[in-house]
């Protein structure tokens, strides 16, 4: 080949199809509509509470580790800086939490409120009545495939 030859042109594929191979194969479009219709579900059944799932997380989160920080917790759980933020004020304008004071580089950290307390109490059984539901519809294989699924994709956000 001359260097002076420029290199042979692919064929590129039209937007049709570019659109068309992405919509039915794209794993993390599946992933975030598989996420989005279960997150209602279990949204659904925390709204006369007045809380989402992801909060109810985060409660659930606070009694199982009561002082940890949002950093900690953002870490724990693999969640956006941004949403974790937005998360924990709502929590906390709903009195269900309260913070520490600034106490040096490890952060503030995070607990339940009495109020808080009485919301997992209270909201647990509609969680058990959403994930009785999920699993009915979805099959009881379906939370060791997913925990197979997560297992698998954290090697991806290996280095």
């Amino acid at each position: 080949m001359n260097i002076m030859t420029p290199p042979a042109r692919t064929a590129q594929p039209d937007l049709g199809s570019i659109a068309t191979a992405t919509s039915e194969t794209c794993i993390a479009t599946r992933v975030r509509q598989l996420s989005r219709i279960v997150t209602r579900v279990y949204d659904d059944a925390l709204r006369p509470h007045k809380i989402t799932a992801s909060q109810f997380t985060l409660l659930t989160q606070l009694a199982h580790t009561d002082g940890i920080t949002a950093a900690e917790i953002g870490i724990d759980l693999d969640i956006e800086k941004s949403t974790l933020s937005r998360n924990l004020k709502r929590l906390l304008a709903l009195g269900h939490i309260e913070m520490d004071p600034p106490a040096g580089r490890r952060g503030r950290g995070l607990h339940l409120t009495p109020r808080g307390k009485t919301v997992i109490r209270e909201a647990y059984p509609l969680w058990q009545e959403a994930q009785r539901r999920s699993t009915e519809v979805m099959g009881v294989e379906a939370r060791s495939i997913l925990d197979g699924l997560l297992s698998q994709a954290e090697k991806l956000a290996a280095p």
